[in-house]
């Protein structure tokens, strides 16, 4: 019997001893398993979402952000979102968990997005980085690496590249490699209730006829404001005309400095008599048939002259043209001369070439457009320069699809 009792009692000893075991070990693979050198898997953006409060805080903001450079940088096609990848946090020599997204786009224009990110950025009280990843290559290809700094210290990294480019990565690098057109779909932008008008002038004609023969070919009612008494300034309000597109009086008017700038026959003159003025009125139009309204060429002294204007307006009335008000000068006196007299007023917006690089256009252009969303209508002034023929034959094709009809100015007026 003592015998079975200590049999019993060493099974029992020996059981408890293979359960400690067992539970040690239980303990052991449990902690291997969960230790970093084995992921259960490759973590996702579904599951960061739900673990990381971190992660979608930088996920809203990228949002807001990736919202305000689409509908800011000009409201078109041009920037739309064609693709969007929102990846979890990823290591970048050393730094950890930064959270990189990564968007593509059709257009990407430089100047345009430092203004839009550093805008954005300093709202919402952080810094910004930009790096152009693919300087010195082909000038069709885009890609940007952009840190966004929350106290010092990478928030979010934003990479904005191109179609045409294709970005891989490695730790610490990215790369990008030319790729084909994408099939995914395409993200449509809101496009507002109406249609946005957008009035471009095109001024400082009747000199030369090339650029303008190229202009007067798009088929968009761009508004043509021609100088008068020049060699070519019947002509091209004759050619204007037949192609069905809207024709002013670029009046001349005396700038401030007469030494600098000269402003050309027909100019109206501080020292002008009434009859001065009347007679160069008569003779201006005459040189510019078809005009519906006028349009100041420089006139930054004039346009302050509250009795030489007096007199203008009382000629524009007479012949039921109205008066866009280039702005070269501050100050509201031809307005008030205009509502003496029963004149439509109205006020130059942007004025798209005041430097004629290529992409300080687009981005007046741009900026436009940004308005006439906003307010519902904008008019932008520039200049028959080649480079401007080049940014408007190549960006006003996508206006109409977010909704902005270019506009001549009389059914602006109207």
């Amino acid at each position: 019997m003592n015998k079975l009792v200590e049999i019993v009692r060493k099974n029992r000893i020996g059981s408890v001893i293979v359960g400690i075991a067992i539970l040690v070990l239980l303990i052991v693979a449990i902690s291997l398993f969960r230790s970093p050198r084995f992921p259960d898997t490759i973590p996702s953006a579904e599951k960061s979402e739900i673990r990381d409060r971190a992660y979608q805080s930088r996920l809203k903001y990228f949002q807001q952000f990736s919202r305000y450079l689409r509908e800011n940088h000009g409201g078109m096609l041009l920037a739309e979102a064609i693709d969007q990848q929102s990846p979890t946090g990823e290591t970048f020599a050393g730094e950890s968990n930064v959270y990189t997204f990564r968007q593509q786009y059709k257009f990407l224009n430089q100047p345009l997005l430092i203004d839009l990110s550093t805008e954005f950025s300093g709202k919402h009280q952080m810094q910004v980085e930009i790096r152009d990843l693919c300087r010195g290559q082909s000038r069709t290809t885009s890609c940007f690496e952009m840190d966004i700094k929350k106290a010092d210290a990478v928030w979010i990294r934003v990479l904005l590249e191109s179609p045409k480019s294709k970005k891989t990565t490695e730790p610490g690098k990215v790369v990008y490699k030319d790729r084909g057109e994408t099939d995914r779909p395409e993200e449509k932008l809101p496009v507002p209730v109406g249609s946005a008008k957008l009035v471009i002038v095109i001024d400082d004609l009747g000199y030369q006829m090339d650029v303008f023969s190229n202009l007067v070919k798009l088929d968009y009612e761009i508004t043509y404001s021609i100088l008068p008494q020049l060699a070519y300034s019947q002509d091209t309000a004759e050619i204007a005309t037949q192609a069905g597109r809207m024709v002013m009086l670029h009046l001349p008017m005396q700038p401030k400095d007469q030494s600098l700038f000269n402003p050309g026959p027909g100019a109206l003159l501080i020292q002008d008599s009434s009859a001065q003025i009347n007679a160069k009125m008569v003779l201006n139009l005459s040189t510019v048939p078809y005009a519906l309204g006028v349009n100041n060429h420089m006139g930054s002294a004039y346009t302050q002259y509250a009795e030489g204007l007096d007199t203008m307006m009382r000629v524009l009335n007479e012949n039921e043209l109205f008066f866009l008000d280039s702005k070269t000068a501050p100050g509201d006196t031809a307005k008030r001369a205009a509502k003496k007299h029963s004149v439509t007023y109205l006020s130059r917006d942007i004025f798209l070439d005041n430097d004629k690089e290529e992409a300080l256009i687009q981005k007046q252009l741009f900026k436009a457009v940004r308005l006439a969303r906003k307010r519902g209508w904008a008019i932008a002034i520039g200049h028959p320069y080649p480079t401007t023929y080049a940014v408007l034959a190549k960006y006003l094709p996508e206006l109409e699809a977010q909704s902005v009809v270019v506009t001549k100015l009389a059914d602006l007026v109207n």
